[in-house]
């Protein structure tokens, strides 16, 4: 009898400890679900030049960054997906209709995005837009103006690297995104193209690595709405 007793305990924890194992596995899942950087794939019509093109995004959940969002691109491919043929100014929407029913904010690029999309002449990025990933823009070799949404806060590295043709970058953000120095510019364009932005964001950006060592001219827009340009 003892030994029946036994036996039914040990089953009682052996199950026990099965269910544990089930809730801990369960739970894991979630846990992972929610931070995964990739949940659904899906593509998305933009306007490139005169032109409607099929894009990829990815839809994606981050704590850092806000929750859930789309990114610009599919991290496998590395591209966001203009045809060649397609040439002209690229208007990114700021927020998609995602496969599950939800319309989310774009959020983030992909690495390497629009990589050596040497057609592309200017860009519209999303208003929601928190970061530009690594080498988003690497190679647009005619890609002449950008304005960086307020809301940016980071510019990863090589973001713009040998964007040879870039002449104006407007950034929005009254405090300086984030940046990498080094990476972020290409030495043959520092001396042609233009950063502007608002007058009372003067300090942040002119203490900012984004603009260390970088040599400019600036078009500084004060709130009275007067231009005042200043050379460095």
């Amino acid at each position: 009898m003892a030994n029946s007793s036994d036996a039914l305990i040990g089953m009682n924890l052996s199950a026990r400890r099965r269910a544990f194992l089930a809730l801990f596995l369960l739970l894991s899942h979630v846990v992972s679900a929610q931070n995964t950087d990739e949940v659904t794939h899906f593509s998305f019509p933009a306007r490139c030049g005169d032109r409607m093109v099929q894009m990829e995004a990815t839809v994606e959940f981050s704590h850092r960054y806000g929750g859930w969002g789309v990114r610009i691109g599919n991290q496998h491919t590395k591209v966001a997906c203009i045809p060649t043929e397609t040439s002209g100014h690229v208007y990114l929407p700021d927020s998609l209709d995602v496969p599950d029913g939800r319309r989310l904010a774009v959020k983030w690029t992909a690495d390497g995005a629009f990589q050596d999309c040497t057609h592309i002449t200017g860009v519209r990025l999303p208003e929601n837009l928190v970061f530009l990933s690594v080498s988003t823009f690497r190679g647009c070799t005619s890609l002449r103006e950008v304005v960086i949404p307020a809301g940016t806060s980071y510019i990863y590295p090589y973001a713009f690297a040998g964007c040879d043709s870039l002449r104006r970058i407007r950034f929005l953000p009254m405090r300086a995104p984030t940046s990498y120095v080094e990476q972020d510019f290409s030495d043959r364009y520092k001396h042609t193209c233009t950063l502007v932005y608002d007058a009372r964001a003067f300090n942040s950006y002119s203490r900012s690595l984004l603009t260390a060592g970088f040599h400019y001219h600036a078009e500084i827009l004060p709130m009275w709405g007067d231009t005042l340009t200043t050379s460095r």
